[in-house]
């Protein structure tokens, strides 16, 4: 079974999300968020195409260890409990229907797409590691899931701040730029790097996450 409907999520504390759509470089070569591109919302909408992944949703991976791979995590979002879960969660995304319901269900869908992720990776990764061995494009998506899992909850989780400055939400709402902790957008960075390379490979993981 190709799961094709998990709509990508505006995630509740994804600060990537952020840096995509609102900051600029500094002269000192970190980022500010730039209060001219910030609208009342998130100023992110919800893709009009509901497909796990745009484009290669209904295309195979690009090697047959990449195929392999994507049809464990197929069969590990059909069988394992948190799967589940998740699928159930991707359900009520779809069915919200105003804001509210969108920013409680979004965060719901977070937090079982990551207890998904560790449950996939703990009971799959031996596997994934033997298929890697084979072949670059899964070796690439392997070391980039292992990276993801090490790094996901904690920046989701929002233990890695956005912003140094305490009073960077009053500054932002006064129409003041506000420089973002660099960290945070390394650690952003990464998991954009990691996603990229996952979804190359495996093109059943949504792209949002």
């Amino acid at each position: 079974m190709r799961l094709t409907r998990i709509r990508a999520v505006q995630l509740v504390a994804a600060g990537v999300l952020v840096i995509a759509g609102g900051c600029s470089a500094t002269p000192s070569g970190g980022a500010s968020v730039n209060t001219s591109e910030l609208s009342g919302d998130s100023g992110v909408e919800a893709s009009p195409d509901p497909n796990t992944n745009a484009g290669l949703s209904d295309k195979r991976a690009v090697s047959q260890e990449c195929n392999s791979m994507d049809d464990l995590l197929e069969q590990a979002l059909s069988e394992l409990d948190s799967g589940k879960e998740f699928i159930t969660a991707s359900k009520a995304w779809d069915e919200a229907d105003n804001a509210n319901e969108f920013d409680r269900v979004a965060s719901e869908l977070q937090g079982a797409w990551l207890n998904f992720v560790g449950d996939f990776w703990d009971a799959y990764q031996s596997e994934f590691d033997v298929l890697a061995a084979a072949d670059k494009q899964a070796r690439s998506a392997y070391d980039a899931m292992k990276d993801y899992v090490g790094l996901a909850p904690s920046f989701y989780a929002g233990e890695i701040p956005q912003f140094d400055d305490p009073e960077a939400m009053e500054k932002i709402a006064a129409g003041e730029d506000v420089d973002v902790n660099p960290e945070f957008t390394h650690a952003s960075e990464r998991l954009s790097d990691d996603v990229a390379a996952i979804s190359i490979c495996l093109p059943t993981w949504p792209v949002m996450f």
